[in-house]
């Protein structure tokens, strides 16, 4: 069992690289939005399946992103909760990490971050799908993502061990909306299985504009 008490006895890959972080906006290198730096998602709803992890249920599913003009296929989704990213010091209610493997074997995880509004359909049919232990489609996959899909991209790690430091990272800057009811059905199961922040040292954050 992962033990979130006591993330200071994780054993570490490297070190200089971890995630997450604490995006602080005004030190972010600003680039302007374009085509070569989109990210276009082309998720399919078929759930594979849904394996019960040590921290976490994680739903196997299918689907292409184009990120950076490179493609890469979807492996897998899952969330945190609290966030494990914040911006500007601000923590969210919950995160979704969407892990892809590119053809070079580079590992991308696009996140998304939670915050308590309106119930969010997709969401909603994750979560039914937990508690009937069925794999039925997520028919409104795509409400999970915001409509601006401008993002942070840094370089990090794993978030669970052993933080390998093979992460291309891509944070979308708007967050989407759960209820508070929603995030009490995923807390009631996994909670607080987010880790602690981590130092960026001498990285770069990319903010697209």
């Amino acid at each position: 069992m992962l033990d979130y008490l006591h993330q200071d006895e994780w054993e570490v890959e490297a070190g200089a690289m971890q995630s997450p972080i604490n995006i602080l906006t005004q030190h972010c290198k600003k680039v302007k939005a374009s085509t070569s730096r989109e990210i276009r998602l082309a998720y399919l709803p078929n759930v594979e399946k849904i394996e019960v992890g040590f921290y976490n249920h994680i739903f196997g599913s299918m689907g292409k992103a184009h990120i950076w003009s490179r493609e890469y296929d979807l492996v897998q989704y899952h969330f945190h909760a609290p966030s494990e990213h914040q911006i500007d010091g601000k923590e969210f209610a919950m995160e979704g990490h969407f892990v892809h493997i590119g053809t070079n074997g580079q590992m991308a995880v696009i996140g998304v971050l939670m915050s308590l509004g309106q119930a969010n359909s997709a969401f909603e049919e994750m979560l039914q799908d937990l508690e009937n232990e069925k794999t039925d489609l997520v028919e409104h996959l795509m409400n999970l993502f915001p409509e601006n899909k401008n993002y942070y991209h840094y370089l990090g790690s794993l978030t669970t061990p052993p933080l390998t430091e093979i992460v291309e990272w891509y944070v979308f800057k708007e967050p989407v909306e759960i209820s508070k009811d929603q995030l009490n059905r995923f807390t009631a199961v996994h909670n607080h299985n987010n880790r602690g922040l981590q130092e960026l040292h001498n990285r770069t954050v990319i903010e697209i504009v």
